[in-house]
Parts: C-alpha cells; sequence; structure tokens
C-alpha cells in the first residue's frame, strides 16, 4: 500500500486500487492497524454492566467500551458523558451517533452533531478537550420540541442539508489526533456503502449518508493542519499512520490510501 507524507497537508495521487473481495485482508489486527467502524466509542444503558449488547445510536447511559476488531473482545473502557448540549435538544439523541478512537491509553469521543472532542485515560478519567470548530464548519440549528413530528422526509432532508457532523477520528499517537467532518448526502439507493455511515433515516428504497470533506489534525489539542480536503472516509490507522477509502472511479472496487504522519517543521 502506498504511503504518503500527512504535515501541513494531505498529498495527493498516492493511491492504491482495491478490489472488493476480501479488502479487509489489507488489515492484519496484528499490526495495531484498528479498522475505525470497530473501534467507536459506544454507549450502553445505565442499567446495563455488561459489555455485551452494544449500542450503535446513542440513546441511554453513559458508558463506553472499545472493541478489537480482531475477536470483539473488550480492549478499552472510558466513561463518556453523553453531553448536556446534544441531550437537552430535540431529536438530537436519536440522531446524533458517538465517533471514537483510541491510541495507547488515550481513548477520544465525540457526538457528531457538535465539534468538541474529548479524550479520556482508559480509565475513564476526563484529560482534555478540543472545542474550536475549523472555519468550515457549519453548526447544526437546534430544532424546537416537536418541529419535526409531521414532517415529510423532504422537510428533514431539508434540515439535515444545513449543517455538518463529524465523520471519523483517527489516533495515530495518544498526543495526535486526525477529525474529518463532512455533510449529509441523500442517496436513492440504499444498498451498503462500506465507506460511508449510514445516519438519520431510511425507508424500504433511500437513505442519507454522511460523507467526510475536510480532514483536521492536533497535536497535544492544538490544531496544524486545518480543513484539508479529505481524500475519502478514515478507513483505519494505527501508530503513526491513517488509511483513507473512498470508491473507485467504476464503482466496483475501493481505493485505500495510508498516510504517514510526520510533524509540521
Amino acid at each position: 500500500m502506498s504511503t504518503c507524507l500527512l504535515a501541513g497537508m494531505l498529498a495527493a495521487g498516492c493511491s492504491q486500487p482495491v478490489e472488493d473481495a476480501g479488502w479487509l485482508d489489507y488489515f492484519d489486527p496484528v499490526d495495531s492497524l484498528h479498522v475505525a467502524d470497530s473501534v467507536l466509542v459506544r454507549l450502553l444503558p445505565a442499567r446495563d454492566s455488561s459489555p455485551n449488547g452494544l449500542w450503535r445510536v446513542p440513546g441511554l447511559g453513559s458508558q463506553g467500551w472499545l472493541r478489537s476488531p480482531a475477536d470483539g473482545r473488550r480492549t478499552a473502557e472510558a466513561v463518556m458523558e453523553r453531553p448536556p448540549d446534544v441531550d437537552r435538544v430535540p431529536y438530537w439523541p436519536s440522531w446524533a451517533l458517538v465517533v471514537g478512537a483510541r491510541a495507547g491509553g488515550t481513548v477520544y469521543g465525540a457526538m457528531d452533531f457538535v465539534y468538541v472532542i474529548r479524550a479520556y485515560g482508559a480509565d475513564g478519567s476526563w484529560a482534555d478537550s478540543i472545542f474550536t470548530a475549523p472555519p468550515s464548519w457549519r453548526q447544526a440549528r437546534r430544532p424546537e420540541p416537536g418541529e419535526f413530528a409531521n414532517a415529510t422526509d423532504a422537510e428533514v432532508r431539508a434540515y439535515f442539508n444545513t449543517f455538518d457532523v463529524i465523520t471519523g477520528l483517527a489516533a495515530v499517537s495518544e498526543r495526535v489526533l486526525i477529525v474529518a467532518h463532512g455533510r449529509f448526502v441523500y442517496v436513492a439507493d440504499h444498498r451498503p456503502n462500506a465507506l460511508g455511515r449510514v445516519v438519520g433515516w431510511r425507508t424500504a428504497s433511500r437513505a442519507t449518508y454522511a460523507i467526510s470533506e475536510y480532514v483536521n489534525v492536533y497535536v497535544g489539542g492544538i490544531g496544524v493542519v486545518t480543513d484539508a480536503p479529505a481524500p475519502g472516509e478514515i478507513f483505519g490507522y494505527g501508530p503513526g499512520r491513517v488509511v483513507f477509502g473512498k470508491r473507485g472511479g467504476d464503482r466496483t472496487g475501493y481505493i485505500l490510501t495510508e498516510f504517514a504522519w510526520q510533524r509540521p517543521s
């Protein structure tokens, strides 16, 4: 897999097409490359102290577990309270998702509707937060109570089109965090898209996806790369590297690009 420099900007033109069949084989868990969607911070109901039955949509509780993509065992644990600025907003608790990443003993977590990334120790202790959104970020408007009670799909889509969401996190070290954000797109064909996260609502014939448009890089909570064009979706990450993926031109395969991290001079 090609390796490119991630420092000050994302390099272009360094990619490798990968066919659909066996594409996960490129990511052997023994080399510490974590498939991003398998290490999300996930919330459990407060009454359930078991790591079984993890929730993808954070509706209840505050306990989060990280799971290994290799065998599903629990590899890290962190307490992530659902932020009041999400919990108290009508509809957001049902629509917003949790995204997360880990590196060593540090766990990063965020609710995708709000640009606040929290860092925790493996014991669940709060360590730090990133609050400053990049210039391109469009913050979601807080709906009024009952605003979408009788709304049509078109009305809900129109609302979703007005703001951005955090689409993925990648921790290439305990101090270096990559944050991708973008927008929702409406897709008439709702077949699963392995490189885009299905969110919002789904009917028999349509779905809404979140796609990445920009990437920001933080070192020790300080931004060093701002609003670089995203080369795809965060697919995986490991020590000092991150893998982005996007569909090939003929939509039959994927292009996976590996970037190596080097501190900007």
